[in-house]
């Protein structure tokens, strides 16, 4: 059974074995010291759950043990309650300006000893599992957040992604005055590698080609699956003359890819049609740029691409 460390710190050890026989039990560990530093050390050795802090210790005074520990963001939710004979409205104005949740007058009673040490206690595995509730939360939310805008396939970005960014995407272009180019991409006969081997093993050619596509394009822009064997990928911050290398190397390393799934070898090339994004236009057309351009290619010897020029014609 795990047991919850309570921490002693006073300069009496009568007071702290005191303490120790009254809440020592199968669920609470009490652990003691005898003055500041000895405490502080503890504070960075155990995990407690509790502190019962003295205010007069032959070094560091309980005010100052109080807040280093609360001024430590590791510590900080850990309860303090003062056990002091100073009753007066200056030290317990003090002691909880400096941190502290309660405080106990000495000499004290066993029974409000222990109804103290348990209530905060309580108090404590309330707000730890209200904390741990809202990480939890927040990562459910989080991969519900990634799952809306990933496709679960390829793990890229979807289409549903693309469409909600690229408007502040095209924004920041026009702001810094740089070109931003489409990319459209589609797998060549993939129905028939379907066909032929399974769709497992077309899924297995679109994760690794996703891979292929991101990797040479996520530095300088964004990758998304735009639907069945299709992606599209924005791309910024990058010279026009370094376009033309960047998508014959995406080219070259799909059509050089040994596809091996479950001891099956194949091959496959892609089509690409890359448009430089016109600012005049808007979104939906400037895809249908790209989107002819990789038809073009489709049309024209697929596996490769074709750059549309401002003035080319079909």
């Amino acid at each position: 059974m795990y047991k919850e460390n309570v921490l002693v710190v006073d300069d009496s050890i009568f007071i702290c074995n005191i303490v120790e026989k009254e809440l020592n039990s199968d669920i609470i560990n009490v652990l003691k010291a005898n003055d500041g530093k000895s405490a502080l050390e503890i504070v960075k050795r155990d995990r407690l759950s509790l502190i019962l802090l003295d205010i007069t210790l032959p070094d560091i005074d309980g005010y100052n043990v109080c807040k280093q520990i609360k001024e430590n963001p590791l510590n900080s939710d850990i309860p303090v309650i003062f056990i002091t004979s100073r009753e007066n409205e200056e030290s317990l104005i003090k002691a909880f300006s400096v941190g502290a949740i309660d405080y106990i007058s000495k000499p004290f009673s066993s029974l409000e000893l222990n109804a103290r040490v348990q209530a905060h206690l309580e108090n404590k595995r309330i707000k730890d599992a209200l904390r741990q509730m809202n990480v939890e939360l927040q990562k459910a939310l989080a991969e519900n957040i990634r799952l809306a805008y990933r496709d679960r396939l390829t793990g890229l970005y979807n289409r549903h992604f693309f469409l909600e960014n690229i408007e502040k995407i095209v924004d920041e272009a026009k702001v810094d005055k740089k070109d931003l180019w489409l990319f459209m991409f589609d797998i060549d006969d993939f129905k028939e590698i379907n066909d032929t081997y399974g769709h497992q093993h077309g899924d297995f050619v679109l994760a690794n080609i996703s891979t292929i596509i991101n990797k040479h394009c996520s530095y300088s822009g964004i990758a998304c699956r735009w639907g069945g064997e299709e992606f599209v990928a924005v791309i910024h911050s990058i010279e026009e003359d370094e376009i033309e290398k960047k998508i014959r190397d995406i080219c070259y390393e799909i059509n050089n890819y040994n596809f091996n799934y479950k001891d099956k070898y194949l091959r496959c090339s892609a089509s690409a049609g890359i448009s430089k994004y016109n600012f005049s236009l808007n979104i939906d057309e400037n895809i249908s740029l790209s989107d002819e351009a990789m038809y073009y290619k489709k049309r024209n010897g697929k596996n490769g691409y074709y750059i549309r020029k401002t003035d080319s014609k079909y």
